[in-house]
C-alpha cells in the first residue's frame, strides 16, 4: 500500500536541496550546465521562464531529474499512477508488439515499472554510456518489483544497447519474437553517439527552431509495420503523476518509407511540445538539447569590431553583459561562455577575476582594467573584439 506520508517526507528532503538556499555557483560542473541550459532556454523557448529567472528554471530542471529517480524505486507509488489513453493494445500485444516512444519528462523512470505491471514483455533501447552505468541497475529493479508488487507477473524484460552496429537487427528480432520496444526519443542516441547529423537523422520542427532527430523509431516501424503508442509523463502536483498513452501512429506499407520517417518523427515531438509548453521544468532534455539543434542556422555572425583598447580615453567605461556570457571554470582552467553561439573563449585568472567583478558593479574604467592587466592589452582586445566586453556609451 503507498505511504503517501513517506513519499512526500523525501519530496520534501529534495526540495529544500535544490531550494534557493543553496549556492551552486562554487561547482564547475553545476555552472557549465546552467549556461548551457540556459542558452538552449534563450534559443528554444525563451518565454518559458518566469520572471527570466532561469537559474531558478535550471535548479527546478535538477530538482524533477532527481525527483524521477524516487519514483523508479517507489515501488507502491507505480499503481497509484493516473493513466490516460486507451489500454486496448494489451489484448493481443503478445502477438502483436508495440513500440513505446517517451520522453525524459515527468515522473519518466515510471514507465518500465508501469509496463511490467501491465504484463508486457519489452526491450528497453538505451546508449551504451547508460547500458554500462544503468543497464544491470534496470534489470535489478524490474525483478524487485515483480516480487514486491506481484510475483504472478511473468513478463520478460531485456536491455538493447542503441550504439551497437547490429542493433536494427535486434530490434527487428526482438519484434518478430513478439517483444515490444521502448524508446526515449529525446535523447537521441544510436550508432555513431549523439553528435552525428548524418542519414539516420531528419530535420523536423521543434520549438519553431531546425532540431536534427532520429529516425530509427519511425524507420523499425514502417520495415516491421509495428505501431508507434507516444507515452507522456508529467506530475501535477506532488502525489500525481498522469501517464497518456497515445493513439498508435499506424505504418502504412503504401506511404515512402523516407515520407513517414519524416512525418511520423515530426508528430511525436510534436505531441511532445504542447505538454512541455505546459510542464517545461519536468524535462531534463533542457540541459542537453544543443547537441541535437541546427545552431549555425542560429548563429548571427557578430559585427566587426575594430576598437582598440590602448587607444581610448583613460576614463572610458566598459560593460559585461551577464545574460549574453557566463564565466565558468573546469579544472582550473577558467572560461567565458556565448549563449549566442555556444562558444567558450579560454581565459586567463585575472581575466575570469576582472569579469567575475561585473556582479558587483555595472561598469569598469580602463584604468581599473589596467590595474588588473598592467600593459597587456591582448587579452583586452580580444574580449572587444569577441564583444565580450563593451563601452558603456
Amino acid at each position: 500500500m503507498f505511504n503517501e506520508k513517506q513519499y512526500l517526507s523525501k519530496i520534501s528532503q529534495l526540495r529544500n536541496r535544490y531550494s534557493n538556499k543553496i549556492d551552486f555557483t562554487g561547482n564547475e560542473g553545476y555552472m557549465r550546465n546552467y549556461f548551457l541550459t540556459r542558452a538552449n532556454l534563450f534559443h528554444l523557448a525563451p518565454e518559458m521562464v518566469k520572471d527570466g529567472n532561469d537559474f531558478e528554471f535550471f535548479k527546478n530542471i535538477l530538482f524533477y531529474q532527481s525527483w524521477s529517480g524516487i519514483d523508479e524505486q517507489q515501488f507502491d507509488f507505480v499503481p497509484e499512477a493516473d493513466i490516460d489513453g486507451r489500454l486496448d493494445f494489451l489484448v493481443d500485444i503478445d502477438e502483436k508488439p508495440r513500440i513505446f516512444c517517451t520522453y525524459h519528462l515527468g515522473s519518466y523512470r515510471m514507465l518500465n515499472l508501469l509496463l511490467t505491471n501491465l504484463g508486457v514483455n519489452f526491450s528497453l533501447v538505451i546508449d551504451n554510456h547508460t547500458v554500462e552505468t544503468q543497464g544491470e541497475k534496470f534489470k535489478r529493479l524490474i525483478e524487485e518489483f515483480k516480487q514486491e508488487m506481484n510475483p504472478k507477473i511473468k513478463n520478460e524484460f531485456k536491455i538493447l544497447n542503441a550504439e551497437s552496429p547490429s542493433i536494427g537487427l535486434q530490434m527487428m528480432r526482438e519484434i518478430k519474437s513478439g517483444r515490444s520496444l521502448v524508446f526515449y526519443i529525446d535523447g537521441n542516441t544510436g550508432v555513431g553517439g549523439v553528435h552525428r547529423h548524418d542519414d539516420k537523422l531528419t530535420q523536423i520542427n521543434f520549438l519553431g527552431k531546425k532540431f536534427f532527430a532520429r529516425k530509427g523509431i519511425a524507420f523499425i516501424s514502417h520495415a516491421t509495420q509495428t505501431p508507434i503508442i507516444p507515452v507522456l509523463s508529467h506530475r501535477v502536483g506532488d502525489v500525481e503523476v498522469k501517464v497518456n498513452f497515445y493513439d498508435a501512429i499506424i505504418p502504412s506499407k503504401q506511404t515512402e518509407r523516407e515520407i513517414y520517417c519524416q512525418q511520423t518523427t515530426q508528430r511525436i515531438y510534436d505531441l511532445f511540445s504542447d505538454v512541455l509548453r505546459k510542464y517545461p521544468e519536468q524535462w531534463e532534455g533542457w540541459l542537453y538539447v544543443h547537441k541535437y539543434m541546427d545552431i549555425p542556422s542560429l548563429i548571427r555572425p557578430l559585427e566587426n569590431v575594430a576598437v582598440r583598447f590602448e587607444e581610448l580615453e583613460n576614463n572610458v567605461h566598459f560593460t559585461f553583459d551577464k545574460q549574453r556570457f557566463g564565466v565558468f571554470s573546469i579544472r582550473e582552467q577558467a572560461y567565458v561562455f556565448d549563449r549566442n553561439t555556444y562558444m567558450s573563449h579560454t581565459i586567463a585568472p585575472n581575466i575570469k577575476d576582472m569579469l567575475v567583478a561585473f556582479n558587483w558593479q555595472p561598469t569598469i574604467t580602463k584604468d581599473n582594467i589596467m590595474d588588473t592587466l598592467g600593459n597587456n592589452y591582448i587579452p583586452i582586445n580580444h574580449l572587444l573584439s569577441k564583444q565580450i566586453i563593451t563601452i558603456n556609451r
